[in-house]
């Protein structure tokens, strides 16, 4: 899985003490997310390939098997997907899908 996952900005996020809330306003589409979906959503930014996503899970969870934890977030980011709750981009080494340079123009797609 070679693409970068990144949050919609237009989702509602909702921190509760065991997880957290993510509710998009246009549809209406509400889903509760426990404890280790809301770290895995908070570690989502502009680098958020699934191997980094896996490394910082494997720091925080050392007793967890590498496959075992690529698996979840794997599927758990499915899941966001699937529900418009995150959005996929291209991996910050290439190129834009706009200005085609290995440069980051500042349009929606360099960003």
């Amino acid at each position: 899985m070679y693409r970068r996952f990144l949050r919609n900005h237009r989702i509602i996020y909702r921190e509760e003490t065991d997880g957290a809330f993510l509710f998009d306003p246009r549809d209406g589409n509400l889903k509760y997310m426990n404890r280790i979906g809301k770290e895995i959503f908070l570690l989502l930014s502009d680098d958020s390939e699934l191997n980094r996503l896996v490394e910082a899970l494997r720091k925080r969870y050392p007793e967890a098997s590498e496959k075992q934890i690529q698996t979840d977030v794997e599927t758990f980011l499915e899941q966001l997907l699937e529900n418009g709750f995150v959005f996929t981009g291209p991996m910050r080494t290439d190129p834009c899908l706009i200005c085609v340079t290995a440069i980051r123009c500042g349009l929606f797609f360099c960003t």
